[in-house]
């Protein structure tokens, strides 16, 4: 028999995950069975390109750096990810991982499926694949957004961007997020981006920390980015 503090962790786990807020505390404890718990240490791989096994990554503890390697060797973030989302769902529609890194930024707890368990236990479910749609269409949505920032913003416009996004449009304004990764995320080098957010300091938008910042003016931020 599992050891009820493994249970009651992978329940936990799962509880975290926005696709199964409409699941009984029973029928999440029965998923258990083919959701395994994986902690994670902070600055491991989660997979790289070509890495087989596991599909469906569900984030119920810490941050995930979502990552590309440029030809040049330069690091090209598409996302980074916070408790309670979903990675790795887009082998789910036929697209494959291959040229993509996901990073453990912090300590992460997760749970993961193979992709015919997906299939045949959580996409079964019109409760769960609704909400595994929703937030497909949501992610899909964020990367176009992203692109679209890239080409057609100014660089403290991105990096205004990036913060709100990392912050949840201010909701979470303490961010932790090293000025290289801000740097990858809008195509700059850390220089740039270091002499931005001083620049967005002196203007009292942002605080700055060591190794944290805190955003201070969410609508002086949300108009710099709609610029």
């Amino acid at each position: 028999m599992k050891d009820m503090s493994v249970l009651s962790k992978q329940v936990q786990c799962l509880n975290a995950i926005e696709i199964f807020c409409d699941l009984s505390t029973e029928e999440i404890a029965a998923i258990t069975k083919k959701a395994p718990v994986r902690y994670v240490e902070p600055k491991t791989i989660i997979y790289f390109p070509e890495q087989p096994g596991e599909v469906l990554f569900m984030l119920s503890e810490g941050q995930i750096q979502l990552y590309q390697l440029a030809p040049d060797g330069r690091i090209i973030t598409n996302a980074i990810l916070t408790a309670g989302t979903l990675f790795g769902e887009m082998a789910l529609l036929g697209q494959s991982l291959r040229d993509n890194y996901a990073l453990a930024v912090t300590s992460c707890v997760l749970c993961t499926m193979t992709v015919n368990d997906v299939k045949n236990i959580l996409l079964a479910d019109i409760r769960i694949s609704n909400r595994f749609l929703e937030a497909l269409g949501k992610r899909l949505l964020e990367v176009q957004r992203h692109f679209s920032v890239l080409t057609f913003k100014l660089m403290p416009n991105r990096v205004a961007w990036a913060l709100l996004h990392l912050s949840e449009n201010g909701q979470n304004p303490e961010i932790r997020c090293t000025h290289e990764t801000l740097a990858s995320m809008v195509g700059a080098n850390r220089e740039t981006v270091t002499k931005i957010l001083n620049d967005f300091q002196a203007e009292n938008l942002v605080r700055l920390h060591r190794a944290r910042l805190t955003i201070v003016d969410v609508p002086g931020l949300t108009e710099l980015e709609r610029a």
